[in-house]
């Protein structure tokens, strides 16, 4: 995940609108074939409504979130986080007599941004943008750290152990009754009370491991503008830990054989839980971290020989700890982003009740979110062939499967209340739309191979990504479904060529396609669903659009089909 510079994003831009040009000129090359004729068609049986998610599963994603986000069309979210740590190097012998030096020894924590380098100055500061950060960026609110003390299952004990276990968003009140009461964070205020995410880069300096900096000519100095840069790292959360604490917890439990490997090691040290509370109220920030490359160090000093005892002959060395799951790689430290969402704004509360006679979809991501679903053609021919109207009497999609025509273009287009979002400060870039029946992309999901300037912008021409106008407000999202739409009237195959039940969500990257599931399904009809597209779970933002019931004509929204018809 990476932003991408002003001039690219302008680059992106015209090359997208050179893209998404208006369809009047499709089938020029064929203007004036006497054997066709080229048309416009919008659909009239539309239907569509929203669901809310409730609680959904929040554990090993691919992006975790941590903050507070004060949505002013929705509502606030609290993000926290729990993670098992593992050691890089199972086993480690620490020598005799280990302690930590409070002034030599550093025990930290680092989680980076998603971040972006934006310049370099003459002196060697670099100013980075970071990524996916909402709410007031300077804002502070307290972030404690403590040991975890609930242990984060492997495989779910309901079926013998036959299934990964599921953890979902709403985890946080038994996380909270099992943690311990020892704060860990207790570095200065900005580590903990007065936390805020900072964009500065990271620097570490080099020095002779006993607190003294070392200047360019490896010469010991106090003058801070000789210090010498040994590693930089990319900005992000970095917090000192309690050094007595993790002395006693981690390298002391070494003798107890509770470090001979991660499985002992994971049940005996149950990991870290980062929580947020608000210092002032609804005021904070949210940000996407990169918990996969999060680094947590143990820094200690050793005897080489047992007895001896002069800290002049101690050695310096480290234990080296990771966090974060990834499903193809080594990392398999379970991990549970934990939310809380409160202050929710009424209309939204109304339209998740059924309440909102206007018909409008009120699309969010995260926790307790929505969905919206859209049934093209009216629900007589979902998932089924030619089956005829009421009665038997043809409908819509009998008709539109009886002329044969070659479909050119087809787009559903959903255009944005901007009444509602004026307040917004921050909209969805892009939405999502999926097979709510398979649960898989549609048809035209996979045929768009083009790439984007940034990954997050990827199969634009299968689209979802938020039009604007001149005053950088959303406007519509439009969704190129043209294979979709043929397969569905021209497809030949009865198992495949089914209308399926659409489902609509906000987006935290269109390559992300998994499915997590919700902690409690729900039905529409005779179908249960149980699950959500993983990428809206990540994301904290919502939109409100006009649906197929809206009474703006101009607005509500449209399914359009251009097609070529043989005469």
């Amino acid at each position: 995940m990476n932003t991408f510079t002003k001039a690219v994003l302008l680059l992106f831009a015209f090359t997208f609108i050179s893209c998404d040009k208006d369809f009047n000129t499709l089938g020029s090359d064929i203007v004036g074939d006497e054997h066709f004729t080229f048309e416009k068609y919008n659909a009239e049986n539309l239907n569509s409504y929203i669901k809310s998610t409730g609680p959904v599963q929040t554990n090993n994603l691919p992006i975790n979130s941590l903050g507070i986000y004060n949505n002013p069309v929705f509502g606030k979210t609290k993000a926290h986080f729990v993670s098992q740590i593992e050691m890089v190097n199972p086993d480690p012998s620490l020598g005799y007599n280990h302690y930590i030096d409070p002034v030599k020894d550093s025990v930290y924590v680092y989680i980076p941004f998603y971040s972006t380098l934006e310049s370099t100055s003459t002196d060697g500061v670099r100013s980075y943008e970071i990524d996916s950060i909402y709410g007031d960026s300077d804002a502070k609110f307290n972030l404690k750290v403590y040991e975890n003390g609930y242990y984060l299952r492997d495989f779910d004990p309901s079926t013998n152990n036959q299934s990964t276990q599921k953890y979902y968003s709403d985890l946080k009140p038994t996380i909270d009754t099992y943690k311990s009461s020892q704060l860990l964070n207790t570095g200065t205020t900005s580590e903990n009370t007065e936390f805020f995410f900072n964009n500065k880069e990271i620097i570490i300096y080099k020095t002779n491991g006993n607190g003294q900096y070392y200047d360019s000519e490896n010469a010991i100095t106090t003058d801070p503008d000789k210090y010498v840069i040994k590693e930089r790292k990319l900005p992000g959360v970095w917090l000192n830990l309690n050094q007595a604490a993790l002395k006693t917890r981690i390298l002391d439990a070494v003798a107890q054989g509770k470090l001979y490997n991660n499985n002992i090691f994971k049940q005996y040290f149950k990991g870290l839980y980062f929580e947020v509370e608000e210092n002032v109220a609804d005021q904070g920030s949210l940000v996407k971290l990169d918990f996969s490359k999060a680094e947590l160090l143990v820094q200690y000093h050793y005897f080489f020989e047992d007895g001896v005892t002069d800290q002049a002959l101690a050695l310096k060395s480290a234990l080296k700890f990771q966090m974060g799951y990834s499903e193809t790689g080594t990392k398999k430290s379970n991990s549970v982003n934990l939310f809380e969402f409160s202050n929710i704004d009424a209309n939204y509360s109304e339209a998740l009740l059924g309440n909102n006679t206007d018909g409008k979809l009120y699309l969010k991501g995260g926790v307790n979110g929505s969905v919206a679903y859209i049934d093209l053609f009216g629900t007589e021919d979902l998932t089924g062939a030619v089956n005829g109207g009421p009665n038997g009497i043809p409908d819509e999609l009998d008709k539109l499967r009886a002329n044969k025509w070659l479909i050119n273009e087809a787009n559903l287009v959903f255009y944005i209340d901007q009444t509602a979002m004026a307040n917004a400060d921050y909209e969805p870039q892009r939405v999502y739309l999926f097979d709510a029946t398979k649960n898989k992309p549609l048809l035209d999901y996979y045929a768009d191979i083009s790439l984007g300037a940034n990954a997050k912008l990827n199969k634009y021409i299968h689209g979802g990504i938020i039009q604007k106008d001149s005053d950088g407000k959303g406007t519509k999202y439009k969704i190129r479904i043209t294979d979709y739409i043929n397969n569905v009237l021209n497809g030949t195959n009865p198992n495949n060529n089914g209308n399926s039940r659409l489902g609509l969500i906000v987006t935290e990257n269109i390559n992300l396609v998994t499915n997590a599931f919700l902690k409690t399904p729900y039905t529409i009809g005779t179908d249960e669903l149980k699950y959500l597209p993983v990428a809206s779970v990540m994301h904290p933002l919502g939109t409100v659009l006009y649906g197929a019931q809206s009474t703006d004509p101009d607005k509500k929204l449209k399914l359009e089909i251009y097609y070529t018809e043989p005469k």
